[in-house]
């Protein structure tokens, strides 16, 4: 159950990674640097060795680049996620559904574990009678 949930969890977080990746791709190049003036923030756009300025009229490229830069810090921590659940799943099989079948269907330990599990409903057991009734049945 938990590994197909972290499973479902990881195919999820690939799948938006994917897509904010594109979405930033969309943006302009750069990254923005704010800094604190007398009275004012300044902005600017830096290539990662140059820095200039950018005007307030240009309101709009900082804006973009603040957009990129909050939707990479969110892309990274989604990274980090995946990577985790990515790590979980390389020591963890797939545990095997028939486990727990086998023992349930088998009539001596289904006798023995029956005080260990409370039926929900009537319709649960009047089904798990008629499954006993059939498996009895078949051993007669």
């Amino acid at each position: 159950m938990i590994y197909q949930t972290i499973k479902e969890e990881y195919h999820r977080l690939q799948k938006q990674i994917c897509e904010l990746q594109n979405q930033i791709n969309q943006y302009p190049d750069g990254k923005l640097i704010c800094s604190q003036g007398q009275n004012c923030f300044k902005w600017y756009k830096s290539d990662g060795h140059v820095k200039t300025y950018i005007p307030k009229s240009n309101r709009i490229l900082a804006e973009q680049l603040a957009a990129k830069k909050y939707l990479s810090q969110t892309l990274k921590k989604l990274i980090r996620e995946k990577n985790a659940f990515e790590r979980y799943l390389k020591h963890h099989k797939e545990p095997d559904p028939s486990d727990d079948d086998r023992i349930i269907s088998n009539p001596g330990y289904r006798e023995l574990l029956s005080p260990y599990f409370k039926l929900d409903s009537d319709e649960q057991t009047e089904w798990m009678n008629v499954s006993q009734t059939v498996s009895f049945q078949a051993y007669s």
